[in-house]
């Protein structure tokens, strides 16, 4: 039996929560997830799966994309999500790591040949990963 970690209760129910995900310094995206949720009242505690986080953070990833301008922020987000270094990423782009680390750091738009690229990366993750929730921009 399940314990909630907050308050001790025993009583785990399922259901759903909202999450806001999102770039840091970026817009937050908000999706509601299935959830394990404490059944004290009083505490509320929620658990989450990490592939209903995973899909969540994809979703966020894919209005990000989207747009007709990618941040370095969010371009770096983009990079997150798809589980890849700047090492990696760099390669696939033929550019330094180094770049890419200062880039991601900044609220200007990324390259238009870096940005299809993300949006390719993070599409097809999409499409393997199945249904993903709504994410509503907050």
């Amino acid at each position: 039996m399940h314990r909630c970690i907050q308050c001790g209760h025993q009583e785990i129910e399922r259901g759903t929560d909202e999450v806001v995900t999102g770039p840091v310094g970026g817009p937050s995206f908000r999706a509601v997830i299935p959830a394990d949720i404490c059944g004290n009242r009083d505490c509320g505690e929620a658990y989450y799966w990490g592939e209903d986080l995973q899909k969540a953070d994809l979703a966020a990833a894919l209005k990000l994309v989207a747009r007709e301008r990618l941040s370095g922020r969010a371009h770096d987000f983009c990079r997150k999500v798809a589980g890849l270094t700047f090492e990696e990423l760099g390669r696939h782009y033929d550019v330094s790591p180094r770049r890419l680390r200062r880039l991601s750091r900044r609220q200007k738009p990324v390259p238009a040949s870096w940005h299809k690229k993300a949006a390719a990366i993070i599409e097809a993750l999409a499409q393997n990963l199945g249904p993903l929730p709504e994410a509503d921009e907050i």
